[in-house]
């Protein structure tokens, strides 16, 4: 396949998208953030990732899914390719779309990076404004539990919705919060 019509049709969408929130001075918080990503990975903490990894793929060889095919790269464990089947009863029902993930040498602590490379329909991701949007239409959407997602109450989740705007002070300011 040609390789410029086929990164002209795909679409990246980056999850999780990170936010650093902190309750320190802005000077301080990127000082703080330089030490944590320009830190060596300790050898140990390398075979820590490889075995979590490794249970992970374990997991879900034993117990698979009928919605997705995920498989490691031999080359290197921490690149793996999905396929996932659109989901029933909607517009994507019998679409395979296909994507990517990049599991960090910090991981667990670090999430993984996942890139969806199909063109969907649902997400429009050129830009981070576009990205930003679509994460949050995906908030008040309640899935099924095989998502993987958290299910609290409503009321739990407004409890966190305000709990929220003290804990980001750059974004809880009185023009962010209306």
């Amino acid at each position: 396949m040609n390789t410029s019509a086929q990164s002209s049709s795909s679409f990246v969408f980056q999850i999780p998208l990170l936010l650093s929130v902190d309750r320190v001075e802005s000077a301080e918080m990127e000082q703080n953030q330089i030490e944590i990503f320009q830190g060596e990975v300790s050898e140990e903490y390398k075979q820590h990732t490889a075995r979590t990894i490794q249970r992970e793929l374990e997991e879900m060889q034993s117990n698979p899914c009928d919605d997705f095919k995920c498989l490691a790269l031999e080359s290197n464990p921490r690149y793996w390719q999905f396929a996932i089947r659109g989901p029933k009863g909607t517009e994507f029902a019998g679409g395979i779309y296909h994507g990517q993930v990049k599991i960090p040498e910090e991981y667990p602590k670090e999430p993984p990076v996942l890139s969806l490379l199909t063109e969907n329909g649902r997400f429009k991701t050129q830009t981070m404004r576009d990205a930003l949007l679509a994460l949050i239409t995906l908030l008040p959407r309640y899935p099924n539990d095989k998502s993987g997602s958290v299910e609290y109450d409503k009321e739990e989740r407004r409890r966190l919705a305000t709990e929220s705007r003290e804990a980001a002070p750059i974004f809880g300011t009185d023009d962010f919060r209306s």
